[in-house]
């Protein structure tokens, strides 16, 4: 599996077979970009009340990088 190489083995009839995916979107953006606030169906989202944001807590995520020491030759360097 290879998230990064789009090569993902997920197949279990056929052991070893890859899918490949594609990463064109599909989106019509321009479309998107087109579109209007009041083009947006929003009817089906219940609207925020003061309960909903005395409740919000905001969460910030553990950034994901992490220091590593890797030994190189001076020889790499030059």
């Amino acid at each position: 599996m290879s998230i990064a190489g789009l090569a993902i083995d997920n197949d279990q009839k056929k052991p070893g077979f890859s899918l490949l995916i594609s990463n064109t979107s599909k989106t019509g953006w321009t479309r998107i970009d087109a579109m209007t606030d009041d083009d947006i169906d929003t009817s089906g989202i219940p609207p925020l009340d003061k309960i909903f944001f005395a409740q919000a807590k905001l969460r910030i995520p553990k950034p994901m990088v992490s220091k590593v020491n890797v030994p190189v030759d001076v020889e790499t360097l030059d």
